[in-house]
């Protein structure tokens, strides 16, 4: 008998009215989809029907469905084998008119180039979640500029200017500045990894970029417009981001947009 899958963070309702994750926060009420859409809908103001987008690290595949049923063509790529059950889960509790679609496929995000759709990238790129589980994110981001069309919002944590004890001092690596995180001990390996759902996979540490690093590179890789979003904060941005999750956890959303 074939096991359901378990979902820990994306709540989503299926074609059936049964929800992934009930009691949870809904991902079509959440604050970073709500940003996301207002993204969108400057980008797209007839709507994205038909545009191809990548969940990048879709863990339970929330949020690529959420996109398809805004009109994209959407793909997941999900590398752990507990989430991508999940996502083929959600793949199947659902059906979508066309143009919209929606896929998975189990990869490592680092062999995005294989998965592009048939002009050789994406019109819109989500990583959400993912970023700061890379421990080389700057060469990552550079491949992200190249593949993305359009637009692509970068959710991610961020190294601080000040020191934090679960982060190493700021120093260069990967080009850019930035500070170590430690995922797992040394020597875990990929079975051990594969429990912890939220981790990195395949690196035991990860590297977070500064903030003026991810900007820059944004820049670099060819988006003319390019922002940090500050909106998903909610309505008291200034004491969040003085002494609120966004000071405390360094956690931002960043925007780059290309010149249609």
């Amino acid at each position: 008998m074939t096991q359901s899958p378990t979902y820990t963070a994306h709540n989503v309702c299926l074609d059936n009215g049964q929800w992934t994750l009930p009691g949870a926060e809904r991902i079509v009420d959440s604050a970073w989809f709500g940003a996301a859409r207002r993204v969108i809908d400057l980008v797209y103001p007839a709507g994205p029907a038909g545009r191809t987008m990548v969940d990048l690290g879709c863990l339970e595949g929330g949020y690529a469905l959420e996109f398809a049923r805004l009109g994209f063509n959407a793909l997941g790529v999900e590398a752990r084998a507990s989430n991508f059950a999940a996502c083929e889960a959600v793949r199947a509790g659902v059906q979508l008119a066309a143009p919209a679609g929606l896929r998975y496929v189990r990869d490592d995000v680092r062999h995005l180039a294989q998965h592009t759709d048939a002009s050789g990238g994406f019109d819109f790129t989500w990583c959400c979640g993912l970023f700061y589980h890379l421990d080389a994110p700057n060469s990552f981001l550079k491949l992200l500029g190249r593949l993305t069309r359009r637009v692509l919002i970068l959710n991610t944590h961020f190294a601080p200017a000040h020191d934090e004890p679960y982060l190493s001092p700021e120093l260069e690596h990967d080009g850019c500045r930035g500070r170590w995180y430690r995922e797992f001990a040394d020597g875990t390996d990929m079975a051990a990894q594969e429990q912890s759902r939220w981790a990195s996979w395949g690196n035991e540490q990860s590297f977070w970029m500064t903030r003026a690093a991810i900007l820059q590179t944004l820049s670099d890789g060819g988006f003319n417009t390019v922002f940090e979003q500050y909106d998903p904060l909610g309505p008291a941005i200034a004491e969040c981001m003085t002494t609120g999750a966004y000071a405390q956890h360094h956690r931002g959303v960043f925007v780059g947009i290309k010149k249609a």
